[in-house]
């Protein structure tokens, strides 16, 4: 298994889910002891059923996708990121 990050460049469907996105920082920065907060958001992440798809829509099989979006939090920063955990990487 492979970790894959880059740009992610969302369609307007990611409008209703960009304040989940940018949540993440805000659950991350109350510390790893007991974070309630963070177990839920990654609870919600795993409920999406996010998947990655080639040009044909053939699907990559991946363990997990997260999207980083600062946006709101570091002033210019409007570049979001995706991080990917590809399960076989021959399939890219």
């Amino acid at each position: 298994m492979s970790v894959y990050m880059g740009v992610f460049n969302p369609t307007p469907s990611y409008d209703d889910f960009r304040p989940f996105f940018q949540s993440y920082l805000d659950c991350n920065s109350k510390g790893i002891s007991d974070n309630q907060e963070l177990d839920a958001f990654f609870q919600k992440l795993e409920s999406l059923g996010l998947s990655i798809q080639r040009d044909g829509g053939i699907e990559i099989p991946t363990s997990w996708i997260q999207i980083f979006d600062y946006s709101t939090h570091i002033p210019g920063d409007n570049e979001l990121e995706i991080h990917a955990q590809v399960i076989d990487p021959s399939k890219l």
